[in-house]
């Protein structure tokens, strides 16, 4: 392990051993098993944080610094604290100690805050309790190696699992297990049955024994087990274990899809008896891009058969990991309590039309500000036309008026539209809302 601050795990190290090994080292590479203190490490991070990422990406055209992500996570434990609140905020001096107040009832698991860097909360002297990410470069890759430290959240814990008093905090060592996908067919896709039929391969490398009969397929239309793998593995207490699936899989299962958002092809998959705290299934991103020097989009476009009159095609592919939610079912064990989810990978392929329409070609932000702009424009011709309504000249007015009620009306139903879906959960409402302009 490689003692230092956490810039070694940053891009930047890795783009400067990469050069350095390549002018000075004959292409020896210089990170291969390497440990460092990791800032953020793609395999194990909350939704959230990958949520917050892509955000920071398209904003600042940068990744993250950890100094971002505590900024953030600064911002959102001030908001939970501010919006229980009771003192007026116009009394700053009372308001500022009830803040502080609401700070620090924030000061164990079941209070906590989540945020980009993981759960936040405050041990009696006010500093936050937080583990220590570590990662490994694996292939000039920064991933997580076999187990990391967790906070110990759960209410529901086994007796096997071990808890550790650090600082004032509690933790757990949590099994990391890379799983990765080999995509072999996709067939027969109906998405008004909304299901597809998918021949995959699937693999797990982890330390010491996991009951994988115990991997669930949660999109799957009838239940998928994995019961003999084709390949096995064992050395060092090391395990591999890789299984062929065959089956029908539910489409649309990452959310409600409007009418003209790309369709969704894929699966989900989780353990079913180890919950977050105890077990994270992350993408095996190194192992899925071994022999191959071709984008997983296109792998994978390779082997999807669309019917020959669909104009469909494959946009992109995607495999990450986030968890999902235990149903509580009104347990009273469960109540003021943080319950852990459980770990689950999804692998989506996204699906778009090839169909040239001119909608498609609309920016819907643009169309809809020139028609508010066009719609105050008409507003003010009519304005000044009623107020000059006895004026020979105010019949000159009415050219402007019809030229911006013709781009409001042709502005109008590619605006709403994309308003509306945008908005609309419903799938179902969401493609009822161009019939409704067009009424309308």
């Amino acid at each position: 392990m490689l003692i230092g601050p956490d810039t070694l795990g940053k891009a930047s190290l890795l783009d400067a051993l990469t050069e350095m090994q390549k002018n000075r080292f004959n292409k020896r590479n210089l990170t291969e098993g390497m440990h460092v203190v990791a800032p953020f490490l793609e395999d194990v991070a909350n939704q959230q944080a990958r949520d917050f990422r892509t955000a920071y990406r398209s904003r600042f055209k940068a990744d993250p610094s950890v100094v971002a992500g505590g900024f953030h996570d600064a911002a959102a434990v001030v908001a939970e604290a501010l919006s229980k609140l009771v003192t007026d905020p116009a009394d700053l001096t009372e308001a500022r100690k009830e803040l502080r107040d609401r700070l620090a009832e924030i000061d164990r698991p079941e209070k906590s805050v989540t945020g980009v860097t993981g759960p936040l909360y405050f041990n009696r002297d006010g500093n936050s309790i937080k583990t220590v990410p570590i990662g490994v470069y694996r292939d000039n890759r920064l991933v997580s190696p076999p187990a990391q430290l967790s906070p110990a959240l759960s209410s529901t814990r086994g007796a096997d699992q071990k808890i550790y008093q650090i600082a004032g905090g509690y933790f757990t060592p949590t099994r990391v297990v890379p799983t990765g996908v080999r995509i072999n067919a996709v067939r027969n896709i109906d998405f008004k049955a909304g299901t597809a039929d998918l021949d995959f391969h699937i693999w797990f490398r982890h330390q010491g024994e996991l009951d994988l009969t115990a991997v669930q397929f949660p999109n799957a239309v009838k239940p998928v087990q994995l019961r003999f793998p084709e390949e096995k593995r064992e050395t060092d207490g090391q395990f591999y274990r890789l299984y062929r699936v065959e089956g029908t899989f539910a489409t649309d299962f990452l959310g409600p899809v409007g009418i003209f958002d790309d369709r969704v092809i894929g699966f989900q998959l989780r353990h079913g008896l180890s919950n977050r705290e105890r077990l994270i299934l992350v993408p095996d991103l190194v192992g899925m891009d071994m022999g191959h020097d071709r984008p997983l989009t296109e792998r994978v476009a390779d082997v999807t058969k669309f019917a020959d009159e669909a104009a469909l095609a494959v946009d992109r592919v995607g495999i990450f990991l986030d968890a999902e939610p235990v149903a509580l079912m009104g347990n009273p064990a469960f109540v003021g309590k943080k319950v852990e989810g459980f770990s689950r990978i999804n692998l989506g392929i996204w699906v778009e039309s090839t169909d040239l329409s001119f909608r498609d070609m609309i920016d819907t932000a643009l169309v809809l500000k020139m028609f508010l702009m066009f719609g105050a424009v008409a507003g003010l011709i009519g304005i000044v036309a009623d107020r000059y309504s006895r004026s020979p000249s105010r019949k000159w007015l009415w050219f402007p008026m019809v030229g911006a009620v013709l781009v409001m009306l042709v502005t109008a139903e590619p605006a709403f539209i994309g308003l509306f879906t945008k908005q609309i959960k419903s799938a179902h409402l969401a493609g009822l809302t161009p019939m409704a302009v067009q009424i309308l």
